[in-house]
């Protein structure tokens, strides 16, 4: 939830609503997309593959961005894990 509030405030700094996000981080899979219904931003999956962010997935982005989340790898590879109920 605060990451949520520290996306919000930041896209209120910069007047950008919209969130650029991977369609596979946890904000959109284990917060289940609540950006949102909860904080009111807009976001922009840009992608979905497995595997982190390209420069490619950047300059294809619709933009602009008030705010880009990009999640450490540490994150992505522990997550298989959690889901097994081992974090």
């Amino acid at each position: 939830m605060a990451q949520q509030a520290v996306l919000r405030a930041w896209a209120e700094r910069t007047g950008r609503p919209a969130v650029a996000v991977h369609g596979l981080s946890h904000l959109v899979v284990h917060e289940e997309d609540a950006l949102p219904v909860v904080q009111g931003l807009r976001t922009e999956h840009l992608t979905s593959a497995r595997r982190p962010l390209s420069a490619d997935d950047l300059r294809a982005a619709p933009g602009p961005f008030g705010a880009l989340v990009v999640e450490p790898a540490a994150a992505r590879r522990r997550l298989p894990a959690a889901h097994l109920g081992r974090a």
